[in-house]
């Protein structure tokens, strides 16, 4: 505590001690698919085996930029190499209305194919956070903090004024 302020660094994640408002909600991956006819189809040339909130740092500024999205990656069941990223909103209620993407991946390709729906391009959202974190030098989770005061908070890289979201 340091005033009115509490900051502090990122150490581990405690993801068993979500609050209820932080559960996805819940059910199979397709359920949450709806509107597809109206849904917008484009190509990245960003590897969506790369863009991973797992990686030690990563998930700490994909989740700062893109809140609220919750991810799976699905390897194809042929074992031919293939997966599928889904990106979904994941506040209560967003399976019949909350924003969703996929990206399909396959080994040797240069191009992926983008499928997303809704108010929120999450794709855009979560690669574009993935590139940010890459452009700051791929920083391990220990290396950010957390500012919290009664205005609100903030996340920053080594020292409290070197502020990313």
């Amino acid at each position: 505590m340091l005033g009115d302020k509490a900051i502090g660094r990122l150490t581990t994640t405690a993801s068993y001690m979500m609050l209820r408002s932080q559960r996805p909600e819940p059910g199979p991956l397709a359920s949450f698919l709806h509107h597809e006819s109206d849904a917008k189809q484009y190509t990245t040339r960003i590897n969506p085996r790369a863009v991973s909130w797992n990686t030690y740092g990563s998930g700490v500024v994909i989740s700062a930029l893109a809140p609220g999205i919750r991810y799976d990656l699905c390897d194809a069941e042929d074992e031919s190499g293939e997966a599928t990223l889904w990106l979904r909103e994941s506040y209560r209620g967003s399976r019949g209305f909350g924003s969703w993407a996929t990206v399909e991946y396959a080994p040797n390709s240069t191009e992926y194919e983008v499928t997303t729906y809704g108010d929120r391009d999450l794709w855009a959202e979560a690669s574009n956070a993935w590139l940010h974190w890459c452009s700051l030098g791929q920083p391990t989770r220990d290396r950010f903090g957390l500012t919290v005061s009664a205005t609100g908070q903030s996340i920053w890289l080594d020292v409290p004024a070197n502020i990313i979201a």
